[in-house]
């Protein structure tokens, strides 16, 4: 298939998801290390491949995989979720506490942020009166 044709690497990457969602996981596994080999840091072959690992249980992978697609976009909700899974799944719960303490962290800053804004615009939401249970 990608030996007898130069594919380009977006047409390579749909053949792999084409494959991936055929579960066809040898041949897209494949080609998403044929992306990378020429790009290392292709985030959504990062990512496929991360996912596709997990799908395979090879957790250690998935795990430097998607470690690696954070150090690309730190703040991608879907990879954060995935490495979850595999902390979950490798029984690494201190990790799973210490980056949803990051994150709820960030959720804190980012809500005093957005409170001392409204105080300096003067800005201010009222919500109406209701009665809570």
């Amino acid at each position: 298939m990608n030996e007898k044709k130069n594919l380009s690497k977006k047409e390579t990457f749909d053949l792999a998801v084409q494959n991936h969602q055929k579960n066809n996981l040898d041949v897209a596994e494949n080609l998403y290390k044929k992306i990378l080999e020429k790009d290392p840091n292709d985030f959504q072959s990062i990512c496929f491949l991360g996912t596709l690992s997990i799908q395979i249980k090879n957790f250690e992978r998935a795990k430097k995989l998607l470690n690696k697609a954070i150090g690309i976009q730190p703040n991608n909700a879907n990879v954060h979720n995935n490495l979850g899974i595999v902390n979950n799944e490798l029984e690494e719960f201190q990790t799973i506490c210490f980056l949803g303490t990051l994150s709820i962290r960030k959720c804190f800053w980012f809500a005093i942020m957005f409170w001392r804004l409204e105080k300096i615009l003067g800005i201010f939401y009222e919500t109406p009166n209701r009665n809570y249970y």
